[in-house]
Formats: C-alpha cells, sequence, structure tokens
C-alpha cells in the first residue's frame, strides 16, 4: 500500500499479450507527460484551421478572398489533405513543452494554494 502522502500516481501500461502490468509514475512527472500529450494533440487540432488563416492572410488583395471553410476545401482540391497538416511537427515540437511546464506549474501552485 502506498503512503496516505505519497505523491504517486498508478499508471496502467498495456502490453501485446493483453496484460496490462501497474507502473509507479511518479506524480510530476505524470502530469509533465500528460501536459505535453494534450499540447500536441491541441495542435494537431487546430493546425488546419491556422494553416487555413495563415493562406488567407498572405493571399494578395488580387484574389478572391474565401472564408476559413473555403480555404480548407480549396487546399485540399488543390495540394491534397496532407497539404494541411504541413509544418506540423515544428509546431508540436514547441507545443509539447509548453503545454508539459504550463500545466505541471500550474498543478504544483494549486497544490500550494
Amino acid at each position: 500500500a502506498l503512503p496516505q502522502g505519497a505523491a504517486m500516481y498508478l499508471a496502467v501500461a498495456g502490453s501485446l499479450t493483453g496484460s496490462a502490468p501497474l507502473i509507479l509514475v511518479d506524480r510530476n512527472t505524470l502530469t509533465l507527460a500528460i501536459g505535453a500529450f494534450s499540447g500536441m494533440v491541441a495542435s494537431a487540432a487546430v493546425f488546419p484551421i491556422d494553416t487555413a488563416k495563415t493562406r488567407i492572410q498572405a493571399a494578395d488583395d488580387d484574389d478572391e478572398t474565401l472564408n476559413t471553410y473555403q480555404q480548407i476545401r480549396q487546399i485540399i482540391k488543390t495540394d491534397g489533405a496532407s497539404a494541411l497538416y504541413r509544418g506540423l511537427v515544428p509546431v508540436m515540437v514547441g507545443a509539447a513543452p509548453e503545454s508539459a511546464i504550463q500545466l505541471t506549474v500550474f498543478e504544483l501552485v494549486q497544490r500550494f494554494l
């Protein structure tokens, strides 16, 4: 049994055989990992919209002005769906540590208040 004041989470790590061994993970380490993962997921979720916004902003004044939905459809039509995610990796590399640190600091401050 874990001591009452122990800062540990139990994380389940699945394996290919279907067994799920328990792994003890420090609470701060788990918070860092969850923060990094959530930052990457959030970046991937909004990246197509951000790509469309960037193309709208970079368009010449002579070009027909498209709204975000129309711009996304235009990108898929001309460059393919993968073009919506072109450049995602560097954004995720930046978002992961940012979100990890932000969530960890938030959790630490919340514990002391």
